[in-house]
């Protein structure tokens, strides 16, 4: 998402997306870790 966040900046769609990737951190610690657990996290370079 924030590859296509960069490569489209002005998308109709990009405040959601920005929207989207600030509050899903937060609501995956709060809410649904409890149910899925802990994930492994594959990192790339920005």
């Amino acid at each position: 998402m924030r590859r296509w966040l960069e490569a489209n900046p002005g998308d109709e769609f990009a405040k959601e997306v920005r929207a989207q990737l600030t509050s899903e951190p937060e609501r995956y610690a709060a809410y649904t870790r409890e149910y899925l657990g802990w994930g492994v996290f594959a990192l790339m370079a920005r």
